[in-house]
């Protein structure tokens, strides 16, 4: 059985018409930063997808499996539905170790937290990747990605209304 390692890519925020800064320096920063594993199978988020150039994708042996939507119809795709997808497309193709593009602030330590939980009982190394700064978005369809002060009020919010 052959391995190969995979990244998994979680957007954070976007924009109507089209992926926003967040996403497109998160994409940019992985090829700089990591080219070895830009070239390796990649799971993303439809937004970190859109950043991908036509002559990148093309060059690609692997085309990334990208994750659009919510399984549940109707349901708004979160950080934990994006990790279980990614996690069944990994345990389906043998991918190890594991990377988490995701942006810095809060968000990265919550994706890796929740691909870990469920990589549990698996021997799989989960590595966050360190992007560096990350720029939020402030025309970003989501509010609570458009500065990360905004980031912090939604994750407390989150964390004291959470049943």
């Amino acid at each position: 059985m052959s391995y190969h390692s995979a990244v998994i890519g979680f957007s954070y925020g976007g924009r109507c018409d089209g992926p926003g800064i967040s996403n497109e320096t998160l994409m940019q920063r992985l090829k700089e930063k990591f080219p070895h594993l830009y070239r390796e199978p990649l799971i993303l988020q439809s937004k970190l997808a859109l950043c991908i150039p036509r002559d990148d994708f093309a060059k690609m042996h692997t085309k990334p499996f990208v994750i659009r939507e919510h399984r549940a119809a109707g349901q708004y795709l979160n950080s934990d539905e994006v990790a279980a997808q990614a996690v069944e497309r990994v345990l389906a193709s043998n991918y190890y170790p594991l990377y988490i593009l995701a942006y810095p602030f809060l968000h990265r330590p919550l994706c890796v937290r929740l691909v870990r939980s469920l990589m549990q009982k698996y021997s799989t190394s989960v590595v966050p990747l360190s992007t560096g700064w990350i720029p939020s978005d402030p025309a970003s369809e989501k509010w609570w990605t458009r500065h990360p002060l905004y980031a912090t009020a939604y994750t407390a919010w989150h964390t004291l209304t959470i049943d």
